[in-house]
């Protein structure tokens, strides 16, 4: 004897459905279900195969409004679709606002900057302080659309995996769907060749960029329909000299590409100092992330790091923030690693990502090859790790608003 999951008020049953249920509901629920599962469908294969803008917002609509049907269903655990309502509610809200935005002038977000400054002086009105409140959220929202994620991966000391992480974290991000921008900004050009590209044949470089005597589509590699290069060569050691003498060549390279549109994250891989290029990665990304090695004087090495880039934040970028620390090469078989790394969370406990980069051979013969560790080998640990970083790092990103 039981009740049904459905309708449990009326009544015990001598048997129930697979999904808990009474006959009469299971029948009723399995019509609803499936006459709502065709017209999601429908749905989503005419906004897969037209380009007009009309069409593909009024059906998100009709997605989004078939899958809040069902989500009661959901909330009882009653199988419904693949993927479920409430992702596909997220999913096609995400498409319809960022089909909108996308056709906006970018005014608004200027727009929205000095709307704020003009109400400020009333925020001891209650409705203004509202107002500015949505304001920020609508500026955060606008933002993440327009304008890409400039993320650095920044250490100081070499070997710890910052080009590793910079080539698999961009990869995982297209595996999620996202367009991104790599920025080789080492002059070792270790990120160039770990793509496999040859820097000798190089025809301009980020150091071309930075001097202005090239444009941006000039430089730019597409090397697949979501990941673009920015190369570096040789060239780029000059910079230190050269660029080191005007400190108002901190901003060159935000300055150089302040323009690009249509990616999502640009990931920079930085030089193994705190020169002027590190400097210039600062100044221009909104996030940096920290690949750490499990070694003694990893902790010595960062603290530097955090002073320069609270110094920057405060000086040159103020909106500049920590997203994480990255455990990279990581052997748990290794007592050393163990202790190392537990000193490392009990010290930046609320800065380390909650996945571990693995040691992985894998990862170091894909960049021998040229190729992504999803490329090389996607069922490796590399990739899993990678993958799971990635997701962290969407994850974080929709929390910070700018």
């Amino acid at each position: 004897m039981a009740r049904c999951k459905w309708c449990s008020n009326k009544g015990i049953f001598l048997s129930l459905s697979q999904n808990g249920l009474c006959e009469s509901c299971q029948t009723e629920i399995e019509t609803e279900i499936n006459k709502t599962q065709r017209m999601i469908r429908y749905s989503i294969r005419l906004i897969e195969s037209t380009d007009k803008k009309e069409i593909k917002l009024s059906r998100c609509k009709d997605i989004i409004e078939n899958a809040r049907k069902l989500l009661k269903y959901e909330r009882k655990c009653i199988p419904t679709i693949e993927p479920t309502p409430s992702k596909l509610i997220k999913e096609y809200i995400t498409t319809h606002d960022s089909i909108i935005i996308k056709t906006m002038p970018e005014k608004v977000n200027e727009a929205l900057l000095k709307a704020e400054t003009v109400l400020k002086p009333f925020t001891n009105i209650y409705r203004v302080n509202e107002a500015i409140a949505n304001l920020n959220v609508a500026k955060s929202v606008l933002s993440n659309h327009l304008n890409p994620k400039i993320i650095a991966l920044i250490n100081q000391k070499g070997g710890v995996g910052k080009t590793t992480s910079t080539i698999n974290l961009g990869a995982g991000l297209a595996q999620a769907g996202k367009r991104f921008l790599l920025i080789d900004f080492d002059s070792q050009a270790n990120l160039t060749d770990g793509l496999g590209i040859d820097e000798r044949e190089l025809q301009a470089s980020i150091y071309n960029l930075m001097k202005g005597e090239v444009t941006c589509e000039k430089v730019l590699i597409h090397r697949s329909d979501k990941l673009s290069l920015i190369p570096s060569n040789v060239y780029l050691a000059q910079a230190e000299k050269e660029f080191s003498t005007d400190p108002r060549n901190i901003y060159l390279l935000r300055n150089a590409i302040k323009d690009l549109k249509g990616y999502e994250y640009i990931l920079i891989d930085c030089p193994p100092s705190l020169g002027i290029l590190t400097l210039n990665a600062l100044a221009a990304a909104q996030e940096v992330i920290i690949p750490l090695q499990p070694e003694y004087y990893a902790l010595k090495g960062i603290r530097k790091l955090f002073d320069i880039i609270e110094f920057v934040k405060v000086k040159r970028n103020k909106r500049l923030t920590i997203m994480g620390i990255i455990g990279t090469r990581y052997d748990k078989r290794k007592i050393l690693h163990r202790e190392v790394y537990d000193k490392v969370c009990e010290s930046l406990g609320d800065n380390i990502f909650y996945t571990v980069i693995r040691e992985n051979i894998s990862l170091a013969e894909a960049s021998s090859y040229g190729k992504t560790i999803f490329e090389y080998r996607p069922k490796s640990h590399g990739a899993e790790d990678y993958m799971n970083l990635s997701k962290e790092v969407m994850e974080k990103s929709e929390k910070i608003v700018i």
